[in-house]
């Protein structure tokens, strides 16, 4: 068996203990960092960095470091993929800091089944975003296929606004939206420069 078919037989074979270093597609980590310009990665690892300019890996507990001294000139914009067995505890964390100052914009599963979905993040969330399509996930630098999970965009901040509109005389903002097409699908297609063209393209508001 040579080296490339011994690496597609690991990727079968990953279980639920290695699920938490899952490293976030590069080409839709780009789709938001272009929009948000990262400074920091509260939660990855040496070998699943994102060439984002600050973060902390599991010797420095993201969990209990401050989120909010990393951008000196402007707010901080934090990317959390975080780790599947505690994404309560993730939310909690990014929720607070966004109280402090800082855009936190998460990438978690769906499942509205969890109480942190209805306890922080329906209740205080700036904007949801849910995404048409699958992911697949990378480990170790290989893209997987077995994602059994639709994912969400979650943003907190107290800082971004997003679109609103007037209905009877009252204005309310477009806090669920929803990717139009789907993402594995726009990417394989993509052949465009102007990210807020593709963002007011993929979402639905």
């Amino acid at each position: 068996m040579n080296k490339h078919e011994n690496m597609l037989k690991s990727l079968k074979n990953i279980n639920k203990r290695n699920s938490d270093e899952y490293q976030t597609p590069p080409d839709f980590f780009k789709l938001l960092d272009d929009e948000f310009h990262f400074d920091l990665d509260p939660c990855t690892t040496i070998e699943n960095n994102l060439k984002i300019n600050h973060y902390f890996t599991k010797k420095y507990n993201g969990l209990l470091e401050d989120w909010n001294f990393y951008n000196f000139n402007n707010v901080n914009n934090v990317f959390v993929n975080p780790p599947y067995s505690e994404i309560g505890k993730w939310i909690e964390k990014g929720y607070n800091e966004s109280l402090k100052g800082s855009n936190i914009i998460f990438l978690i599963m769906v499942d509205t089944s969890l109480s942190y979905w209805h306890d922080i993040i329906f209740s205080f969330a700036k904007q949801i975003r849910f995404i048409n399509g699958r992911l697949n996930f990378y480990y170790n630098n290989y893209p997987t296929n077995n994602n059994f999970h639709a994912s969400s965009i979650i943003i907190f901040s107290e800082n971004l606004e997003y679109g609103k509109y007037k209905s009877d005389g009252f204005y309310y903002e477009n806090k669920i939206v929803y990717y139009k097409k789907s993402i594995n699908k726009y990417f394989k297609d993509k052949n465009k420069k102007d990210i807020k063209k593709e963002i007011k393209e993929l979402l639905d508001e």
